[in-house]
C-alpha cells in the first residue's frame, strides 16, 4: 500500500512539473531539463557507488573472517598434532611401561596391597609430575582387562572396568577400545560423569612391551587450553570471536563473551 501511495504522489508530481514546463520558454526548458538530467545521473552514479563500496567492505571483512578461521584451524590441528606426539612419546618411555606393569600385578593384590602401596611409592610422583609440567588433567594405566589400575586424579573412574564397568560407555572406555586394538584414539569433547560432569577429552595409545600390547596409556585433555586458542582474538576487534561447534551444534569451547562456561 504504501508502494502505491508513493507511486502514484511520483506520477503527479511529474505531472504538475510537465505542466509548469509548457509555460516556460523552450531556454528554461532545457535548464531546467538538463539540471535535472545531472540530478538524476549523479545520484544513479551515487548509488551505485556506495553499493560498489558497500559490496567491497563486505567482501574485504569476510575474506579477513575467512583468514581467522583458516589460523584457528591450523592452530587446533597443530595443538592436538603436539599432544599425540607427547603421548605417543610418553608410552614408548620405560617410565610408562614399567608402571603398567608394577601397576598391573599390584592392583591384583588390591589397591591397598602392600605390593600397590610398593608401586606407588616407586611412581606416583613421577607419573604426578608429568601431569602437572605438561598440564593434562588426568593420566590413566589401564591393564588388558581393561581395569583402570593407576590414575593421578583418583576421581571414581579410579579402579573400575572400562569394558563392563559403569564408565565403559564414557569417552575414556572408547579410547581404551580404540587403543587396546592398537590404535591411537582421540575422542570427542562430551560431559564425563567422573569429573563431576564436566565437559571432558581423551587421547589413548597401546602400550607395548617386546611387540605385545600389555596395556594402555590414556591422558585427559584440559579444554581451558582449547578455548584459550579460540578466545585470541586477533582481526576481530572488540565484537569478533570464534568456537567451536560440533556435529550436534553444541559449542566445544567457551565463548570470550561469557563469564560462565559455555562448552557443550
Amino acid at each position: 500500500i504504501d508502494f502505491y501511495y508513493k507511486y502514484v504522489y511520483y506520477i503527479i508530481w511529474w505531472d504538475e512539473m510537465m505542466n509548469k514546463l509548457k509555460n516556460m520558454s523552450l531556454k528554461t526548458k532545457l535548464i531546467i531539463m538538463t539540471a535535472m538530467l545531472s540530478i538524476i545521473s549523479i545520484t544513479i552514479a551515487g548509488f551505485y557507488s556506495y553499493d560498489t563500496a558497500k559490496s567491497s567492505l563486505l567482501d574485504e571483512e569476510f575474506n579477513k573472517l575467512d583468514a581467522v578461521k583458516t589460523i584457528k584451524k591450523n592452530q587446533m590441528e597443530d595443538y592436538f598434532n603436539t599432544k599425540r606426539t607427547d603421548i605417543e612419546v610418553l608410552s614408548k618411555m620405560p617410565l610408562i611401561k614399567n608402571a603398567l606393569k608394577d601397576y598391573t600385578e599390584a592392583y591384583k593384590k588390591g589397591i591397598d596391597s602392600n605390593e600397590y602401596k610398593e608401586s606407588e611409592k616407586k611412581w606416583n610422583n613421577l607419573l604426578s609430575d608429568y601431569v602437572k609440567k605438561y598440564n593434562y588433567y588426568d593420566l590413566f594405566l589401564i591393564d588388558k582387562e581393561g581395569n583402570v589400575v593407576y590414575t593421578v586424579c583418583r576421581e571414581p573412574d579410579y579402579a573400575t572396568n572400562l569394558i563392563n564397568g559403569p564408565y565403559a560407555s564414557t569417552g575414556l572406555g572408547t579410547a581404551f577400545r580404540e587403543a587396546l586394538n592398537g590404535k591411537f584414539k582421540i575422542t570427542d569433547i562430551e560431559k564425563y560423569a567422573p569429573s563431576n560432569n564436566a565437559p571432558a577429552m581423551f587421547m589413548a595409545v597401546p602400550v607395548y612391551d617386546n611387540g605385545e600390547i600389555i596395556g594402555v596409556l590414556a591422558l585427559q585433555i584440559p579444554l581451558g587450553d582449547v578455548s584459550k586458542i579460540m578466545n585470541e582474538r586477533t582481526g576481530l576487534g572488540e565484537t569478533g570471536e570464534t568456537y567451536l561447534v560440533g556435529n550436534d551444534l553444541m559449542m566445544r569451547s567457551d565463548s570470550r563473551f561469557s563469564n560462565e562456561p559455555t562448552t557443550l
